[in-house]
């Protein structure tokens, strides 16, 4: 799911609450940092795009990215009582609007939808597709993080 070239950023909650991003240069380094960090325990997070440059991961620095997706958030309080009814919304609004299903994650505290490509997307023509993707979910009244939509 991540585009080919480019640098990757992992990021992990310290014991402190803090957030550390980490940046590597291939899938495989990202990878077991990842692992490492999960069996401390740590909560991590993996940025979606590759970057050009170490260091950051605004979207200036965003060289490509090879999926979209929609964070949906679930449980008491949220739109949606449980993943499972977040599932059900996500699967009705991909009918309707003729979208693929897409690969869902277990967010932990909803789910994460991704629609994986075959060929790396560059920065501006991804926005303007995400851009869609986030008012397709705002017309159809599908409640998703527009702001992670469209990072």
């Amino acid at each position: 799911m991540l585009a080919r070239e480019g640098v990757r950023c992992v990021a992990a909650v310290l014991p402190d609450g803090k957030m550390r991003h980490m940046f590597f240069h291939t899938n495989d380094e990202a990878a077991h940092a990842i692992k490492q960090l999960d069996a401390r325990g740590l909560s991590v997070y993996f940025a979606c795009a590759t970057f050009i440059k170490q260091g950051s991961r605004a979207g200036a620095n965003a060289l490509a990215a090879r999926s979209f997706w929609l964070d949906i958030d679930c449980g008491a309080g949220k739109p949606y009582a449980s993943a499972k009814e977040g599932v059900r919304a996500l699967s009705a609004f991909c009918t309707t609007v003729a979208l693929p299903l897409p690969t869902i994650i277990s967010s932990g505290n909803g789910i994460h939808a991704y629609w994986t490509l075959t060929a790396d997307v560059e920065p501006s023509l991804w926005r303007k597709i995400a851009q869609h993707l986030r008012m397709a979910a705002q017309i159809e009244q599908f409640e998703v993080d527009n702001a992670r939509t469209t990072d």
